[in-house]
């Protein structure tokens, strides 16, 4: 998923001094100055609680429409590829018209296949998180999933000239290591296959690879063409409606969905609420991208998993584990410690 319009950017920026952790990204990178680095994590904690919110209402509106019985028959609606498409096509709408009251350019800023890259590896490696189930356990699959901060430093290192240096990988091993305890010392699910196997590792490699390929492109796409987060959203999503609209077909969800649809026209109100927060998230998603960077996005999307399942026992009470909760406490430990210690000096 994708970014928002237009956002002030700082004009005093050298273009030809490197990108280093102290910049937006980093992992420890925060502002030597001990008012400006309070200022820099406050707007990150809001990020990353508005990116984590807009999920838990997103995922709160998919589970009620694929679990909520409609009309007398409790008839469940099961097209979740067809929710995707109006989700993309919804979004395109919202993109256009705020390209229009900004009078920004209504064309590509970027070339049409820079879009196109990043709508392929969007959609892939959505298909090879499913796909890998078939052949590594879950929670392999996991331990891969939670490993996502370090491929997006090592992208942003050869596609964009960013430095980290030795503490940004140890926050980010030591995050990586935290997330992986949390999932595997919860309930573990029954999905996915036996054993493990080479080809399920080979795929979960790919979805590293394109998972951090997707963000780093976009951030250097607005760094490089000075896009606007709605120019992005526009065309990545007018890219992705095509693979929605092929997998909703082939899947055999299109025409029975539209055939529910007008069986049952009262579900056209979570529909359409759920492309809103689908487009919403969106939204948030490019500002955080634009503002904070690709590795930040990646960090923040690892641990929401935690936040949902610690704010799921509170509510709900469901189990979670003394285990868990201590990883979870590690992680935050790591993060807030990373963000107000004294700031690594960049490699040269």
């Amino acid at each position: 998923e994708n970014r928002i319009g237009s956002i002030p950017r700082n004009k005093g920026t050298s273009t030809t001094q490197p990108e280093t952790n102290m910049a937006k990204g980093g992992a420890s990178g925060i502002h030597a100055d001990p008012s400006v680095r309070v200022k820099t994590v406050a707007a990150q904690l809001t990020s990353a609680a508005m990116l984590i919110g807009v999920f838990v209402v997103y995922g709160y509106l998919q589970e009620r429409i694929m679990t909520m019985p409609f009309g007398e028959s409790g008839e469940l609606f099961r097209a979740s590829t067809v929710l995707v498409l109006f989700n993309r096509i919804g979004a395109t709408l919202i993109a256009f018209f705020f390209l229009w009251k900004n009078k920004e350019p209504m064309y590509n800023v970027p070339p049409l296949s820079h879009y196109f890259m990043i709508s392929v590896s969007n959609n892939s490696s959505s298909i090879c998180a499913y796909e890998a189930l078939k052949w590594i356990t879950y929670p392999t699959q996991t331990i891969f999933k939670c490993g996502k901060m370090i491929p997006v430093m090592v992208f942003g290192t050869l596609m964009s000239g960013k430095k980290y240096v030795l503490k940004d990988y140890v926050v980010a091993l030591a995050v990586t290591a935290g997330c992986a305890s949390f999932a595997l010392t919860g309930r573990i699910t029954k999905h996915g296959a036996e054993e493990d196997s080479v080809i399920g590792v080979m795929i979960m490699l790919a979805y590293l690879t394109f998972d951090a390929f997707t963000p780093t492109f976009q951030a250097r796409l607005f760094k490089q063409y000075k896009t606007t987060r709605y120019n992005q959203m526009a065309y990545i999503n007018i890219c992705s409606i095509p693979f929605a609209l092929v997998l909703s077909i082939t899947g055999g969800q299109f025409f029975p969905a539209l055939s529910f649809l007008a069986q049952h026209p009262e579900a056209w109100f979570f529909v359409i609420a759920l492309a809103v927060v689908a487009t919403a998230g969106q939204l948030i998603i490019y500002l955080v991208i634009e503002q904070q960077g690709a590795l930040f996005f990646s960090t923040v999307n690892v641990i929401r998993n935690m936040v949902n399942i610690v704010l799921s026992s509170m509510l709900f009470d469901n189990d979670v584990t003394v285990a868990q909760y201590l990883s979870t406490l590690s992680v935050f430990g790591v993060l807030i410690y990373s963000k107000f210690s004294a700031p690594s000096a960049p490699k040269k």
